[in-house]
């Protein structure tokens, strides 16, 4: 289930971001794709074909986010990886003439000359906040899930060892039992025993 934003503009300089999250892994996946087209008509874009790039965040990014979006501040991280480098910055737009906050722009790049921005607007952020938030507990869920399971198989296996111990012991006592009843009327000399009477 993703988050989605479609920013589109006259100019085909829009782009459209996505955002889900996996609770098997603990990650959330950022996309940005770039406008390809615009309906004058309709004043609707289009993004089919366009250019973009993935970046996957762990929990812990995932929570600067949040951060970043409730107190105003940027975050900006950086992967790096064999093939290439991808670089996210997470930023407060501030208004250069009126200086007033008007949201947030989300700045990207994937190597030399591939660059994607997108802006947010409050009640984007809203959205987004929330939707980190709702991520984060179901990823939460499945990590308490896994690690109830593991305590779980743990006991199980424990008590199972346990079991096998006791029977063990349990039947050795009995063999002993038997060694000691035979020991007894072998002793006997005349080979006569009391329930002979």
């Amino acid at each position: 289930m993703p988050l989605q934003f479609f920013k589109p503009t006259k100019t085909n300089s829009g782009a459209a971001s996505s955002w889900r999250f996996f609770s098997k892994d603990g990650s959330f996946l950022v996309q940005i794709i770039k406008q390809t087209g615009w309906n004058d008509e309709y004043k609707t874009g289009s993004f089919k074909d366009g250019e973009k790039m993935s970046i996957k965040l762990s929990l812990t990014e995932a929570g600067s986010v949040i951060n970043s979006i409730r107190s105003k501040s940027e975050f900006s991280t950086v992967h790096k990886t064999k093939d290439r480098t991808l670089s996210l910055k997470f930023s407060p737009y501030i208004d250069k003439e009126s200086k007033a906050y008007k949201g947030f722009g989300l700045s990207a790049s994937a190597g030399e000359n591939k660059y994607f921005r997108i802006g947010f607007t409050p009640a984007d952020l809203c959205l987004l906040e929330q939707f980190i938030g709702f991520g984060m507990n179901h990823c939460f869920s499945a990590i308490y899930a896994e690690d109830k399971k593991y305590y779980l198989d743990m006991q199980k296996s424990a008590d199972s060892n346990q079991t096998r111990t006791a029977t063990k012991v349990k039947a050795k006592n009995n063999d002993d039992a038997d060694d000691g009843n035979l020991g007894q009327v072998e002793s006997d000399p005349s080979g006569i025993s009391s329930e002979d009477f």
